[in-house]
């Protein structure tokens, strides 16, 4: 059936194209944002549609020509143009980036240009606590010596080439490098070497001082549901150089797909590089050089997420078949199912299936696993204490809850080995040792998924934690810590709600709204997820900030009862 497929496409747009309305089409209404999507082979789309609006405010659709901002998929666009000048021999991928950016410190340690496309450097990146704050109070635009000092300031994760995490402000620091090297801006060396031999007229790099040409607007939920727009309130874009500020169009994306294969950008071996996991430490990692790479029975589906601003967007290529997938919303969504759902329907491949297990067999999963990983970066740059999944068992059912999310059912699919939700989704697979216990447990992609190692997050005893005590608070208390708060560093909103006997809060979807249980006058725990903390914190009778406390402690200000 695989080798069927490049004479079967066409004969299918038109049931591809009823297929995907079925997946999409409620979200083709007046009153949302938008979505976009195409299916292409051999740079031809055969399924290029959109719903939804471009401009919830001026009532205007969206359409398949609007530019649409697509977040870390820019790194591979990065990553082929450091590969260029390999090629041309201005730098070697096993260069030592100091020779570059001397300035830059270290900690007696080689980082590699490699290091630096692959995640492998150790650097600090965006997920430190302090990233935030840093970014409030300098601004950041493109000021590369403050990025660099702030680089500079924190210790090495792990000794370069040793482990996987995923880095964004190693990216950064990447187009400062094609920058030192090509002596032009990031934005013209990009405009000139990349995006004109590809074919992509309407592709830039977004930068702070031009307008966003034709770019639709992005929204996240707020206050009582209505949609805010993000556009009217981001104007920083620079920060995202070389890691995730590419504006394009779905039709430019294509021909990147095919500029890439055709070698008009880089000779095959070349992009091959790009193209080829990484193995540290007798572990594959399915990432390359700015793509992920996963292997399906022999077949390599190539792919990457993006997120900025509340565009969410996911790019696929299947080079063996000629195909490419971009599927991108704007505003925050799980952007890889209905792109999974495609696949699975254009190459007759069919996800797990569920099977039956025994209660003997369950009871030998219970217990605490200590994350290695989690969304592809080390658990040390996330938080600054160890992230544990959780697995229980009811009966003969087994569940599994990851930090700061509720307890799910795991449905089984084989030996050993569990589904995290839906068929598309995530495996969780049981390691067990020579005496057949469980000893670890590491997750699988179906098609494609987050990069990480078969690293083994090992099984550990840890103590129970003790149930809390659920007291109960005054209407008139509750009452008083209902509002609106946030926090600029990070541009988060918290909104917190009573119907007058319980409290609850969201953060982006009133549809994700959860309830608080008190455990004192002022301290609440969000239910189903007691290791999630909310501390509202008073100065006479006003309240005036709110602390959630979950992998990490972020305060919000109150701003609005």
């Amino acid at each position: 059936m695989l080798f069927l497929l490049p004479l079967k496409l066409c004969a299918q747009d038109l049931q591809l194209e009823k297929f995907v309305d079925s997946l999409v089409g409620q979200f083709n209404k007046a009153g949302v944002p938008g979505t976009l999507i195409m299916v292409s082979q051999e740079g031809k789309p055969i399924l290029k549609k959109s719903y939804g609006m471009a401009s919830l405010e001026f009532n205007v659709p969206l359409t398949t020509d609007h530019a649409f901002a697509i977040g870390s998929v820019s790194k591979q666009f990065t990553a082929i143009a450091i590969l260029q000048l390999a090629a041309a021999g201005k730098l070697k991928l096993s260069d030592d980036i100091r020779k570059f950016l001397p300035e830059l410190n270290t900690w007696g340690q080689t980082i590699t240009v490699h290091h630096m496309l692959s995640h492998t450097s150790g650097i600090s990146s965006t997920e430190r606590a302090d990233w935030a704050g840093f970014l409030h109070q300098h601004g950041v635009g493109s000021h590369h010596d403050g990025v660099l000092k702030y680089v500079m300031s924190a210790k090495l994760l792990f000794k370069p080439g040793t482990k996987f995490s995923y880095n964004n402000i190693a990216y950064y620091i990447n187009s400062i490098l094609i920058e030192k090297v090509s002596g032009k801006k990031f934005s013209t060396y990009m405009k000139d070497n990349v995006f004109t031999p590809a074919g992509m007229p309407h592709t830039y790099i977004a930068t702070d001082q031009q307008p966003l040409n034709n770019l639709a607007n992005s929204y996240t939920r707020q206050s009582g549901g209505m949609w805010r727009n993000e556009n009217v309130r981001r104007n920083v874009w620079q920060w995202g150089n070389g890691s995730g500020n590419v504006i394009t169009t779905v039709s430019d994306l294509s021909q990147w797909d095919m500029a890439l294969r055709d070698g008009k950008l880089l000779p095959a071996e070349w992009l091959k590089k790009a193209w080829t996991p990484l193995y540290i430490n007798s572990d594959t990692v399915n990432y390359g050089y700015g793509f992920e790479i996963t292997d399906h029975n022999g077949l390599s589906i190539i792919s990457h997420s993006g997120s900025i601003y509340a565009y969410n967007c996911l790019s696929v290529q299947v080079p063996e078949k000629k195909l490419y997938i971009f599927y991108g919303t704007c505003y925050p969504a799980d952007v890889s199912f209905i792109p999974k759902k495609i696949i699975s329907r254009l190459l007759n491949i069919s996800p797990p299936k569920s099977s039956v297990s025994r209660e003997k067999q369950v009871l030998d999963y219970i217990g605490n696993y200590d994350l290695a990983h989690v969304n592809g970066r080390i658990q040390s740059q996330l938080s600054d204490k160890h992230l544990y999944l959780k697995i229980s068992a009811s009966g003969d059912s087994l569940f599994g809850q990851y930090p700061g999310r509720e307890k799910v059912f795991l449905r089984p699919a084989g030996k050993d080995r569990f589904m995290t939700g839906r068929p598309e989704d995530q495996i969780i697979v049981f390691k067990r040792n020579a005496t057949g216990t469980v000893e670890s447990v590491f997750f699988e992609p179906f098609l494609f998924g987050s990069p990480t190692a078969f690293e083994k997050n090992k099984k550990v005893a840890i103590p129970e934690k003790p149930k809390p005590v659920i007291v109960e608070v005054k209407p008139e208390r509750l009452k008083s810590y209902a509002g609106s708060y946030y926090r600029s560093e990070r541009d988060l909103y918290f909104f917190v709600e009573t119907d007058g006997k319980r409290l609850f809060a969201y953060e982006l979807d009133p549809a994700a709204k959860f309830e608080l249980l008190p455990v004192s006058d002022n301290t609440f725990v969000r239910k189903g997820i007691e290791d999630v903390t909310v501390s509202f914190k008073k100065e006479g009778q006003k309240v005036l900030s709110v602390n959630v406390s979950g992998n990490r402690i972020i305060e919000y200000r109150k701003i609005l009862d």
